[in-house]
Parts: structure tokens; C-alpha cells; sequence
């Protein structure tokens, strides 16, 4: 199951800094692109959330009717990353095929990659166990 803090990760990824701009529709395409059901008030309150910790530098543009959503101009934005989908099923098919050619020392290093991604794959139905090499 996708939490909560994780559909908002990929929200934050996916503001553009000011001058450009994401309309909430927009970034629902992108949640969904990564295999997330949502709806548009769900992503409306995640960016109310959002913007109203006053942790994240964002702001919205309500001028128009589609709100507008980007990175204040010079405010630094949080480094962090999220596991797509696409990144899922590599790190899934390395497990599957490569891992035990590793070393011990990178095994381990890269043994939370391999879970998160087993994790994420087992939300969508199973696919890890439906696709064997």
C-alpha cells in the first residue's frame, strides 16, 4: 500500500521552480503515472498540507483558475528521492538475477533498494511473482 508520505514525495518532486508551474491536475497525472490511485481533492489537500507546514519553500499561483504550484525562486529545495515504478522493477529483476554475483559489501549496502522495490511491486498486484526469468 502507498502511504500517504509517499504519494506527497512524488508531489514535491514534481513542482517546478518559479517562474514555471504545475497545475494540481497535472501533478495528479504524475502521481498516477507511477501507479498510485488518487483523485484530485487528494492531491488538493496534500498540497495544502503541504505548503501550509511552511517546511517547504512552494507556492501557488491562484490567479488563474487552475491553481499553479512551483519552488519559491531562491528557496533551496529538500534533496531527497523517490522509487518509481520503473526503478522498482530494475532493482526487482537485479535481485532476481544478479544478486547473489554481488559482493557482500554491496549487497548489504543496496539490500534497502532491493526491499523498498519488493515492497512497492507487491502493491502492484504481485508483479514480481507473475514475471520470472
Amino acid at each position: 500500500m502507498v502511504t500517504t508520505q509517499h504519494r506527497r514525495m512524488i508531489i514535491l518532486q514534481n513542482i517546478p521552480r518559479y517562474p514555471k508551474k504545475i497545475s494540481t491536475g497535472e501533478l495528479l497525472e504524475k502521481v498516477s503515472a507511477q501507479g498510485i490511485t488518487s483523485n484530485i481533492r487528494a492531491i488538493q489537500r496534500d498540497l495544502e498540507n503541504i505548503s501550509g507546514t511552511g517546511l517547504f519553500a512552494i507556492g501557488a499561483d491562484t490567479s488563474s483558475k487552475s491553481t499553479g504550484w512551483y519552488w519559491v525562486r531562491d528557496a533551496a529545495e529538500p534533496a531527497m528521492t523517490v522509487m518509481d515504478m520503473n526503478t522498482a522493477i530494475a532493482f526487482e529483476l537485479m535481485r532476481i538475477s544478479v544478486e547473489e554475483l554481488l559482493p557482500r559489501i554491496t549487497r548489504r549496502h543496496i539490500e534497502p533498494y532491493f526491499s523498498l522495490a519488493k515492497r512497492l511491486l507487491e502493491d502492484r498486484n504481485n508483479w514480481h511473482k507473475k514475471n520470472r526469468l
